[in-house]
């Protein structure tokens, strides 16, 4: 935005960056992004990293790399960006909402991206021999030394699988990335949340045995007719967050 206007005309804004999606595919509808939360900085760029989620169910990562120390402007010429990462959805259901993991203690701990699904058709489903769908999953964005330090990765499957069998409308990390809150898609109709519970938290710190999986720690239900539309966490007490629905 150009916050030299003095006048009583509305502010003006351009474009500093542009990427698309998939390489090779027709689909670039994106419904939703999340930024990394500290950029990659070299001697001459800040690379931008950026997640977006398809209506096809994939998720896509993209790097812009905008010059520092340029004597133009980013709005004079936009920076063509490029994907690095995207993951081959085991079904197509669109994105819902993405998350990417923040720093904390563990800077590692940003190689991780939580992506929400619509609710699966169950009647379809189970006819094909799936009764267990997932509506969370969290991708290594890094897996296979690909991903958004090198060559462009296809990932193939999901570091962690949760909220089963119920689709997920909203996702926020907490406690510095510790903890994921996952809300969940209500039902309209006769149709109920079959988990029964709205939110769902998951601590990453946990393992169940045998498995990688965290368990969840907490469950709560608002209705089990309303989704969670939304989870804002406190900046300045990470360990509280606020939800809000229809």
């Amino acid at each position: 935005p150009n916050y030299n206007n003095t006048s009583n005309e509305q502010l003006e804004s351009a474009p500093i960056g542009i990427s698309r999606g998939i390489p090779g595919s027709t689909s670039t509808i994106s419904t939703c992004l999340s930024f990394r939360p500290q950029p990659q900085t070299t001697q001459d760029d800040l690379v931008v990293l950026a997640a977006t989620g398809l209506t096809t169910g994939a998720l896509v990562v993209h790097t812009l790399r905008l010059p520092l120390n340029s004597h133009e402007s980013f709005t004079d010429r936009p920076t063509t960006g490029s994907v690095v990462y995207h993951s081959t959805p085991r079904q197509t259901r669109a994105v819902t909402c993405v998350a990417w993991r923040p720093p904390g203690e563990y800077p590692d701990q940003q190689r991780f991206v939580a992506v929400g699904h619509v609710r699966a058709n169950s009647n379809k489903d189970h006819a094909s021999g799936h009764s267990g769908v997932f509506g969370c999953h969290v991708w290594d964005v890094e897996t296979e030394g690909g991903g958004a330090n090198s060559g462009q990765t296809n990932a193939k499957a999901p570091s962690y699988r949760f909220a089963k069998n119920t689709g997920v409308s909203s996702l926020a990390w907490l406690t510095d990335g510790q903890l994921l809150a996952v809300g969940c898609q209500g039902g309209t109709g006769m149709t109920r949340n079959i988990s029964h519970h709205n939110l769902h938290l998951y601590d990453m710190r946990l393992r169940v045995l045998g498995t990688n999986s965290p368990p969840s720690s907490l469950r709560a239900t608002h209705s089990e007719y309303s989704s969670v539309s939304g989870i804002m966490v406190d900046p300045f007490r990470p360990h509280m967050f606020a939800t809000f629905s229809k």
